[in-house]
């Protein structure tokens, strides 16, 4: 998700107000193509995923927010896991060449670290 938070801060310190939805829009119909539909569901999941948490959670979250608790507590605790791991899917099929690989490594990533938990 880097390579789209990257590109977000520095559309963002241009022009503070622009609309983030319309530019996450642009980024994947421009990375992505034809995947461009899967992968916006993958990072609405993602932010719906951070949006609950962040209304039980109230420490920081800094550098130091390890990967097993952002899973523990964004993925899995608000059941985006298994929708993450479809639109991800979908997206790998419909994608051109040149993004499978970054893609499926998303994929790969999400898939690993759900299955640490037992119960998923």
């Amino acid at each position: 998700m880097n390579h789209l938070l990257i590109w977000l801060y520095q559309k963002l310190l241009w022009n503070p107000y622009e609309d983030v939805p319309s530019l996450i829009s642009y980024f994947c119909d421009k990375v992505y193509g034809d995947a461009s539909p899967y992968m916006q569901e993958y990072y609405r999941l993602l932010e719906q995923g951070f949006t609950e948490f962040s209304k039980t959670y109230y420490i920081d979250c800094t550098l130091r927010f390890w990967a097993s608790d952002y899973y523990k507590r964004v993925v899995k605790k608000t059941g985006i896991g298994h929708p993450l791991l479809d639109a991800l899917e979908a997206a790998y099929g419909a994608a051109p060449d040149q993004v499978k690989e970054t893609i499926k490594y998303m994929w790969d990533c999400v898939r690993i670290n759900m299955n640490s938990f037992k119960s998923f």
